[in-house]
């Protein structure tokens, strides 16, 4: 990535997640509704735990939301619909990184016992089962080193 958008995000390990729906069907009072989620994580921090799982250096450029919003309306009509490619950029991702997606997993965690791990180990084993399901091009994988 060269560069990110300053926005901030909800952080939980899949493993949690999926508990969490677990005990929403065990524990959940019936009309209730419980988010489980993680860490609202700002996108700056974020990319710093994945630098310090991968090895990686962190972007450290910081673009307005219009420039991401640009970037991605531009390469969804060049490539996508003039070279008719995947766009780099898709524009709903470019929508998605310029929206401050933050909760609060609070009634999932005091009603139903919710405890999910912290993001940054969410992070190292998110990037551990990438590299090591083939998610990573060859070029990438060089020089990633995971953390323990």
């Amino acid at each position: 990535m060269p560069a990110f958008v300053d926005t901030t995000f909800n952080v939980v390990h899949v493993d949690d997640l999926a508990a969490g729906h677990l005990l929403a069907l065990e524990r959940g009072r019936v009309g209730r509704s419980y988010i489980v989620g993680g860490e609202n994580l700002p996108m700056r921090e974020f990319l710093a735990v994945l630098a310090k799982s991968t090895g990686l250096p962190a972007p450290t450029r910081l673009v307005p939301r219009s420039v991401a919003l640009g970037v991605g309306a531009l390469s969804q009509l060049v490539q996508g619909r003039i070279l008719h490619r995947e766009p780099s950029v898709a524009l709903e991702a470019a929508r998605m990184s310029t929206t401050n997606m933050m909760f609060s997993d609070q009634r999932a965690r005091s009603e139903l016992g919710y405890l999910p791990r912290p993001a940054a180990q969410a992070i190292a084993d998110s990037a551990r089962w990438f590299v090591e399901n083939g998610y990573v091009d060859a070029k990438r994988l060089g020089r990633i080193s995971l953390s323990a």
